[in-house]
């Protein structure tokens, strides 16, 4: 058995934007411990709703919920505030990444393949 099977039936739930707001939202919190929305490339903060619903299944991709909360970086919020997220599975976010880096390489070998 593959070590991505539970990655498989998440993903196939979520929309092309949802999975790009997923993966910047892992590797931030690769990179720092923990994430938030305003972790979030300015380009996915237009559908809120898209947002929440990543929200939602983080947990499942390795991370907790804190009880802390920051101020949004986004200026038309009036700083409001953004619940913070620790990843707690470090292996479940890896898992996440190697699983994407591993679908764009297999869609870039046909193109890779064509002659010049």
């Amino acid at each position: 058995m593959s070590e991505d099977t539970w990655l498989k039936p998440l993903l196939a739930k979520r929309t092309p934007d949802a999975i790009v707001i997923l993966a910047d939202l892992i590797q931030a919190g690769l990179r720092n411990g923990t994430a938030s929305a305003n972790d979030i490339q300015p380009r996915a903060l237009a559908q809120p709703n898209v947002v929440g619903g990543v929200f939602k299944v983080l947990p499942k991709f390795g991370f907790i919920h804190t009880d802390m909360r920051v101020k949004t970086i986004v200026p038309k919020k009036h700083a409001r505030r953004v619940d913070v997220w620790a990843l707690s599975n470090r292996s479940k976010a890896e898992a996440f990444i190697r699983y994407q880096q591993r679908l764009f390489m297999e869609s870039a070998k046909p193109q890779m393949e064509l002659p010049l």
